[in-house]
């Protein structure tokens, strides 16, 4: 096992130096028909400890080999043209996306500046164009053993190792016999399930229509009212139920954990202490609190 991983090892350490050139860097701006939130949105206890976590990377790999309607594709540069459009209209409807995450002095707590006056000192979304014609797209995504060097190289990189943190970046890639779109997003603004939501409403836009609303499982459009919570649209509240015995349990070992710490000095009585337990409650709402669904700040 050992020797066969060695030579697989050194089969990939083969592959020639991956290249790839980037043609132009420029910044895409809001759309103007955004209606932005009038104060930076303060991320909570749950989404603060996403800021020193690793960004979201996704890439999309088309190659010209793939079906299409009609068997044909737009040329590179209009692809490009069009993508770039219709981000600037989507972020209308994602907002944080071409925003920062910024240190607030007076309170002292990390925000997404996505106001008016936070886009623009932004300067928007970081758009690179690029070119790998070394790689095949049609081979890099039907092998089975991913070119990791090459994929690394199709997706930016965020400035984000200090705040003000850019909250997204994309990249365009001409390969040969197709292209790649790679993205970047902060982990403190979005979860794995939102960047394929933006994804979605991004490819809409894009293709020149808007997403199907008569579908049901197309999800409500992403609020930012901080005042919306799912209580808001929840029934009346019922009698409180006495605790199950799961929440009994945690409720002593947690309790007993605090007292600990104090004793010991660690915590004073006027620290503030969380336990959490992440689960994804979203798909058991019914109806959807409305746009809670997209993105974690808002569902928190």
């Amino acid at each position: 096992m050992a020797d066969s991983a060695a030579q697989h090892a050194d089969a990939g350490d083969r592959r020639p130096a991956v290249r790839c050139a980037a043609q132009a860097c420029s910044r895409v701006a809001v759309a103007n028909t955004a209606a932005l939130p009038p104060e930076p949105l303060r991320l909570s206890a749950l989404d603060a400890q996403w800021v020193t976590l690793p960004l979201i990377q996704r890439l999309l790999i088309f190659s010209d080999s793939d079906d299409v309607s009609d068997n044909t594709r737009p040329p590179f540069a209009s692809a490009v043209d069009s993508l770039r459009a219709s981000l600037s209209e989507t972020l209308a409807k994602f907002p944080p996306l071409a925003g920062r995450i910024v240190h607030q002095l007076d309170s002292g707590d990390a925000a997404i500046d996505c106001t008016a006056a936070g886009v623009i000192a932004a300067g928007g979304v970081r758009f690179i164009v690029a070119e790998m014609i070394s790689e095949d797209a049609a081979r890099l995504a039907g092998e089975e053993e991913h070119h990791a060097e090459a994929f690394r190289r199709l997706v930016p990189e965020l400035d984000a190792g200090e705040l003000p943190a850019e909250t997204m970046a994309a990249q365009v890639t001409r390969l040969r016999g197709g292209m790649a779109i790679g993205v970047a997003v902060h982990h403190a603004v979005a979860d794995g399930r939102s960047v394929w939501r933006f994804l979605e409403a991004w490819a809409a836009a894009c293709r020149g229509g808007a997403e199907d609303d008569d579908d049901d499982d197309v999800e409500p459009p992403p609020t930012f009212d901080r005042k919306h919570r799912i209580t808001d649209l929840s029934p009346a509240r019922h009698v409180a139920s006495p605790p199950s015995s799961f929440v009994a349990i945690a409720s002593l070992a947690w309790v007993s954990f605090v007292h600990s710490k104090y004793q010991a000095g660690i915590v004073s009585l006027d620290d503030e202490v969380y336990l959490f337990f992440f689960a994804d409650c979203r798909t058991r709402l019914n109806p959807p609190p409305h746009g809670t669904s997209s993105w974690r700040m808002e569902s928190a």
